[in-house]
């Protein structure tokens, strides 16, 4: 690639000679990496902290995210940030079910929460991010506790075999997103229940309005449990608007209402817009 200075020209080199399909987004990682003399392009936080990960020997760093992609612009052409989806992992003989919620109401990095459908409680949230040509993208490693309970989870036994690829479960998360259902939100009782159940009062997940505080004669503001609660269960911008003009949002128990409250769109604070 002597005389280029640029990855988009040393890109567009490659897909002359190779063909576009052909390109994944290591690819343009990698191609970023020669022209910067970089060992690695980027490094999340979570990544870039000093802890043990674990996956398989010579694993790649990065998973490609193409279905999940795929889903997210499906779901943002219909109006939504998020996709939820239920998908699969067959390990040996045994078949286990996985929750999987992509929340990118903002920028990337987003948030894909991974949370195994039981009674085992495992769940991780993994950093995506977006390559150049917009492929999502993240990592498969694992901290040491993360990875020693999602083998429990697995009946993976230690012994003393190679590790098992933790890749298996971000590529089985991708593709389970084929059958993503596009919709313009996720209502907060469909969320997985280790997201939710880390709130404030979890058991009311029955939005019923918001309260204004800008006029409050005790100069309250919202709490942190509740932008936490707002941003999990409506999203992230909801809850920094929330945050910057003082407004709260109120929860109920489902079964305490008299009707059914539940929308078909996403509840918005006044003055609220969603970002174009």
């Amino acid at each position: 690639m002597a005389g280029y200075t640029s990855a988009d020209k040393a890109l567009d080199l490659l897909e002359r000679t190779y063909g576009p399909q052909k390109l994944l987004t290591r690819h343009c990682y990698l191609t970023e990496d020669l022209l910067k003399s970089a060992p690695r392009p980027h490094l999340n936080g979570a990544q870039s902290r000093k802890k043990e990960y674990h996956s398989h020997p010579g694993e790649p760093a990065m998973t490609d995210l193409p279905q999940i992609t795929d889903a997210l612009n499906r779901t943002r052409a219909a109006g939504g940030q998020r996709v939820l989806y239920r998908f699969t992992l067959t390990v040996g003989a045994t078949r286990h079910e996985f929750d999987s919620l992509l929340t990118a109401e903002n920028d990337p990095p987003h948030d894909l929460l991974i949370a195994h459908v039981g009674t085992s409680g495992w769940s991780a949230i993994y950093q995506v991010d977006q390559g150049p040509r917009g492929m999502l993208w993240a990592s498969a490693l694992l901290d040491r506790s993360t990875y020693k309970a999602l083998l429990a989870v697995l009946g993976i036994g230690h012994s003393g075999n190679r590790p098992w690829p933790t890749s298996e479960l971000l590529q089985a998360a991708d593709a389970g997103a084929i059958h993503a259902k596009v919709r313009a939100w996720v209502p907060p009782h469909e969320i997985p229940r280790t997201m939710r159940n880390e709130v404030e009062e979890a058991d009311k997940t029955a939005f019923i309005g918001w309260i204004d505080w800008q006029d409050d004669r005790l100069h309250r503001r919202p709490t942190a449990s509740n932008l936490q609660k707002t941003s999990r269960l409506l999203g992230s911008d909801i809850a920094a608007f929330c945050k910057e003009r003082g407004i709260s949002s109120r929860w109920a128990d489902p079964a305490s209402l008299t009707r059914d409250r539940r929308s078909g769109r996403r509840p918005t604070p006044p003055g609220f817009q969603r970002r174009p």
